[in-house]
């Protein structure tokens, strides 16, 4: 007798969901009674990475106990080969396995709990974004996320390849990552005209892609929504105008966060002038509350912190490789100007981690392949961004009621914990010598 399926469904479902993914107990035959909770269980989250699985995923999904009634995340990366450092669309993908599109169709269909899917591929991208499916082939879509290279479009924004968006009356969160080169992107010549179907829910956008290069598509893209609530734009193109971009968005009323930034793998800043977009910002975004730059945005020059003083932010979030000015901020601060609405400063733009403690005892072997500590992340402080200043302005910040947080604020005191353990390291090889000259 199965005394374990006795229990109240509740005892038994709590059971199962904290079984760790590895655990043994996700996979063993059970009893038919008890096959449901281990499905809920095992399929809640699915990941996809061939053809071959998603073949099988298409298969199973139409039988009569589909394991997939249950998948409220799936993840589906089908593109490039495991390890390749080189851009995305360059890999042709192995098809040998692949199923019809009618059957991927079939089975996005019968993933009636999925709300938040996540899609690396060209060709399922395309499927999801075809003008041409009547219906929705995802019922319940509530926050999509695309990367692809969307090498079937000239203009990875132009508007009309995303009107079928407009058949998911639940979506507010959309993200599309284009693994385009600049010099692969053939932008529009001119706007299209507006479309009227165009009204949705959608709230949040983030755009990740060569921004500058579609200029024009990406400006018209994102105005045609005008209830956004938040915007993250990162720009990829060879040559960068993304302030000159941002300048262009129209009037967005409900717009309290956005974010920006310059790729950090790409050579210059971008042109123009940061102090100059952040100007139009009460005009552009009157409710704004949340601002983040990151990337290679040059945040040294005064005008940035006189433009930055008009704004009536609560949060302000320096990411990786910003380069912000302590010395500048520190000004800022301590006129005052944003300690009536200022209430966190995040620096994300610093970080380092602490590695292995040098403890011993190491023999021989152990202490010859440590030349330095080891896994230890050294923080890359900067003239205008170092420990001391950032420790001054700790104080200016705490004085005006502003909290201070992020991998930087964590980073301090790491320098000085790593001189502390190379010299117990050196004092273990100097000991080492001593004792084998004896």
């Amino acid at each position: 007798m199965d005394y374990f399926a006795l229990l109240p469904p509740e005892i038994i479902q709590l059971i199962f969901n904290n079984l760790t993914p590895d655990d043994e107990g996700l996979r063993l035959p059970l009893s038919k009674s008890l096959l449901p909770f281990q499905h809920r269980r095992l399929f809640r989250s699915v990941k996809i990475g061939s053809y071959k699985n998603l073949s099988q995923a298409c298969e199973a999904a139409q039988r009569p106990q589909s394991p997939f009634v249950y998948t409220e995340s799936i993840y589906i990366r089908i593109q490039r080969w495991p390890g390749s450092s080189v851009s995305y669309h360059v890999h042709k993908v192995d098809d040998t396995f692949a199923p019809t599109d009618d059957e991927i169709r079939k089975f996005f269909r019968t993933l009636l709990h999925v709300k938040h899917p996540s899609i690396t591929s060209p060709r399922l991208s395309s499927l999801i974004l075809a003008p041409d499916v009547a219906h929705p082939i995802l019922p319940n879509l509530i926050d999509l996320s695309l990367s692809s290279s969307f090498s079937d479009f000239d203009d990875p924004f132009d508007p009309s390849h995303y009107t079928s968006l407009f058949r998911y009356p639940n979506l507010h969160t959309l993200r599309l990552d284009v693994e385009l080169d600049s010099s692969e992107v053939k932008p529009l010549s001119q706007p299209r005209p507006p479309f009227p179907s165009m009204s949705s829910k959608l709230v949040n956008i983030t755009l990740r892609c060569p921004l500058s290069t579609c200029q024009a598509s990406v400006t018209q893209l994102v105005n045609f929504y005008d209830s956004l609530e938040s915007i993250d734009l990162s720009d990829t193109s060879d040559s960068s105008r993304l302030y000159d971009l941002i300048s262009g968005l129209g009037v967005q009323p409900q717009l309290w966060r956005i974010g920006f930034d310059r790729c950090p793998s790409c050579p210059h800043p971008p042109r123009g002038s940061i102090s100059d977009a952040l100007l139009g910002f009460p005009r552009q975004f009157p409710n704004l509350e949340y601002l983040r730059i990151g990337g290679e945005c040059d945040l040294t020059l005064p005008s940035f912190y006189d433009s930055l003083g008009n704004l009536s932010l609560s949060d302000l979030c320096f990411d990786p490789m910003a380069n912000p000015s302590l010395t500048e901020l520190t000004k800022l601060v301590s006129s005052g100007k944003m300690g009536q609405t200022l209430e966190t400063i995040t620096f994300d733009n610093v970080e380092g981690e602490r590695g292995t403690l040098i403890e011993g005892p190491y023999d021989d072997d152990e202490l010859d392949a440590m030349e330095d500590p080891p896994d230890w992340v050294l923080p890359k402080w900067t003239e205008e961004f170092n420990e001391t200043t950032l420790t001054e302005f700790i104080k200016v910040a705490e004085r005006e009621e502003i909290e201070v947080t992020g991998t930087a604020t964590e980073a301090s005191d790491i320098d000085v914990e790593y001189e502390r353990e190379c010299e117990k390291l050196g004092g273990l090889h100097y000991r080492r010598e001593v004792m084998a000259s004896w």
